[in-house]
């Protein structure tokens, strides 16, 4: 881009800047600021979003535009001039981009952590979907011996997935049991499954990890949000609290 096209767009966006315009493009509540540097535009979207549960969260992304890519119109004496469409259609851009990569399709995710009321003992994390609900419940022991937390959609009335440790480890019936040998998000663990069943029941870690696992007890409606509790699953670590 030629010298006289830089200067006409640094002035252009420095005067959209200083007077505060703000287009709501979306998912996006603001675009900050657009500054320019030799021909690029780096546009900054802040967005928030609420979920029923009250909570915010912001993804903050830059992105590089060339205007090579965008409207210019040329001034009486052929110097290069950018439009206000010009700058909407940046922004427009950035907040798709944005929304698409910080949210995937849309979906709010927040990152829970629980740590033990008493250490040394074994907590957890997990992210879980801004339309899901958890309850989370501890003894009162010294060191910390049991951590349970129940999840499930907030359109459900019954039924959990389970994230739990206790100490001195878990035990559950073996009748009708087929066991697995699994990696389990970077853990040596055993998948068990129960009559046949299509869906997993537990899964529990193994060696310094004994104690801590994840119980299916969403058999009802397993299936209905089965991509979200796979990626529930993904994300889930433990960790001792010293």
């Amino acid at each position: 881009m030629k010298i006289k096209s830089v200067i006409a767009l640094f002035a252009a966006v420095s005067f959209l800047t200083a007077c505060e315009k703000v287009s709501e493009t979306n998912g996006i509540d603001k675009a900050e600021s657009i500054t320019s540097d030799l021909g690029n535009i780096t546009s900054v979207a802040s967005i928030t979003s609420t979920t029923n549960n009250e909570t915010t969260i912001k993804a903050n992304e830059k992105t590089e535009k060339s205007t090579d890519n965008y409207n210019v119109e040329y001034g009486e004496n052929g110097e290069d001039t950018i439009t206000s469409e010009t700058i909407n259609e940046i922004i427009t851009e950035v907040s798709e981009t944005t929304v698409s990569e910080n949210l995937g399709d849309s979906t709010l995710w927040e990152h829970i952590e629980i740590e033990p009321q008493c250490a040394p003992s074994f907590g957890f994390s997990f992210d879980l979907p801004g339309d899901w609900g958890y309850e989370s419940v501890q003894t009162d022991d010294e060191a910390t011996s049991c951590i349970s937390v129940y999840i499930k959609p907030n359109t459900e009335s019954s039924g959990f997935i389970t994230i739990e440790y206790s100490r001195g480890g878990i035990g559950v019936c073996g009748t009708n049991l087929n066991e697995e040998n699994i990696v389990f998000n970077g853990y040596s663990a055993v998948k068990g499954t129960y009559g046949g069943s299509d869906n997993w029941d537990f899964i529990f870690l193994n060696d310094d990890y004994s104690g801590c696992g994840v119980f299916n007890n969403a058999s009802e409606w397993y299936d209905d949000h089965a991509d979200e509790i796979e990626h529930i699953l993904s994300t889930v670590e433990f960790k001792l609290y010293e």
